[in-house]
């Protein structure tokens, strides 16, 4: 885990599991990250019908921004995922965490990986996306 960035884990609550109660950010700059969906640089929808490859190319997008911020990975502090069909994230919810720790611990050592929170959501009308991200995180430069 990088020194600027710490779990806060109290000891009245239980032992996570494949998330962060809270992440305490010591010093950096801080990077905010919204409207990250699964499209690619021509803006065209990836994985259209496959979860799993639209949750794949959505955390490819975090990577792009928070890297071009100076950033990487394992600088994200907080996640907030907004999910359209329940059902559907259920039923990839195993492949769906393989993602997720590929994108956010292989970097480094760290895990538990950032403050999670996920939303059922109907979405506006006329919205498409199976998921969208909006993220926080901190970059030390």
């Amino acid at each position: 885990m990088k020194d600027h960035i710490t779990e806060v884990r109290p000891r009245t609550l239980p032992k996570p599991k494949g998330f962060s109660y809270a992440m305490e950010v010591k010093h950096g700059r801080v990077v905010f990250v919204a409207g990250q969906v699964a499209v690619n640089a021509a803006g065209a929808i990836v994985g259209r019908g496959d979860l799993v490859a639209q949750f794949r190319q959505t955390c490819a997008n975090l990577h792009a921004v928070i890297t071009a911020a100076g950033g990487e990975m394992t600088d994200f502090v907080k996640l907030t995922i907004y999910v359209l069909d329940v059902a559907d994230y259920k039923k990839h919810l195993h492949a769906i965490g393989d993602v997720y720790r590929e994108s956010f611990a292989a970097a480094s050592s760290r895990w538990p990986a950032p403050s999670t929170t996920t939303v059922w959501w109907s979405g506006w009308p006329g919205w498409t996306w199976p998921w969208c991200r909006r993220c926080g995180g901190t970059v030390r430069r």
